[in-house]
């Protein structure tokens, strides 16, 4: 199981989260999450950093601060994090 964690204090399973992407250096995540995306959003906007905790690996993904994109699609959200 994937969780990130973020640097606001909430966590999510996580179907993946990576950085930086080859397309555009962003940080890509995709989660399950049925609320709206306004809502998404705003506990995204404005993070210092992005834990990713798989099995017993962690990873942190730092300096991704602003919300550069979110969709939503069949029950998952897209997300890219840019970093200023």
């Amino acid at each position: 199981m994937r969780t990130i964690t973020t640097s606001k204090g909430e966590s999510y399973e996580a179907e993946y989260c990576f950085a930086p992407s080859l397309i555009d250096g962003g940080c890509a995540i995709r989660l399950r999450d049925s609320r709206k995306l306004p809502e998404i959003a705003a506990e995204f906007d404005g993070l210092t950093a992005i834990t990713l905790r798989e099995d017993e690996n962690e990873t942190v993904y730092a300096g991704y601060t602003r919300l550069g994109a979110i969709n939503a699609e069949g029950g998952m959200v897209n997300l890219r994090l840019f970093k200023e």
